[in-house]
């Protein structure tokens, strides 16, 4: 699957709850929070891409 990795700028509304938790992540992963961000997405595309191949 092609992936375009060029950056795009997007703003999220998250509750206040959900991003005490990112942060902390972060954090604890020494990343920024867009960086953990992009780390969970993929993990879960490719957790999404093998469940599919499996099917």
């Amino acid at each position: 699957m092609p992936t375009n990795t060029t950056p795009v700028a997007s703003q999220i509304r998250l509750p206040a709850d959900l991003m005490d938790w990112l942060k902390a992540r972060a954090q604890a992963n020494f990343r920024t929070m867009n960086s953990e961000m992009v780390a969970i997405l993929t993990q879960m595309r490719s957790a999404d891409i093998s469940e599919a191949a499996r099917q």
